[in-house]
């Protein structure tokens, strides 16, 4: 009889063991998983601040891409391009002059820089031809109140029109 009470209590002892044993994993699997549902509400936060950066970017990046469309297909930046030949034609004949600040009479001024282009106004007008007419007057008139300032052309540019 006693031996089947020391063994009794062995068996007790032994399950007392494997409780206290089991409720330390239970403990320790308790936090494990409590650390890791933290961790999955901060996946998804990041995932979506990740997210959130990658349409910004994207949206960028389309946002780009459509004005650079916008500026090839502009047809004002086209005209320019066409002009450039005309441009670059006259830019050594202008290079000459400084910029008008009273050093002589406008008018002065004004027919020494149209004559410095007028030895190749046939080039000028082939060129414009070639263009769709689009290196007109007013382009001119442009170029002349670029060098002289705004206000002094007012008069010589409506009699070039």
């Amino acid at each position: 009889m006693l031996d089947r009470i020391g063994k009794k209590q062995t068996r007790i002892g032994v399950l007392v063991q494997e409780k206290f044993a089991l409720q330390l994993l239970y403990q320790q699997n308790a936090h494990h998983l409590q650390r890791c549902r933290g961790d999955i509400g901060l996946l998804e936060y990041n995932q979506d601040r990740l997210y959130e950066r990658y349409e910004k970017w994207k949206t960028k990046e389309k946002n780009s891409r459509q004005i650079i469309l916008v500026l090839q297909n502009n047809p004002l930046n086209m005209a320019e391009g066409r002009r450039l030949p005309v441009l670059k034609l006259m830019a050594p004949a202008l290079a000459k002059f400084q910029p008008y600040i009273g050093q002589e009479p406008p008018d002065d001024y004004l027919d020494k820089v149209i004559q410095s282009w007028a030895y190749f106004e046939g080039h000028m007008t082939v060129l414009e031809n070639a263009n769709a007419g689009d290196f007109n007057n007013a382009v001119k008139c442009d170029i002349l109140k670029s060098m002289m300032g705004e206000n002094m052309l007012q008069y010589q540019c409506k009699i070039l029109l």
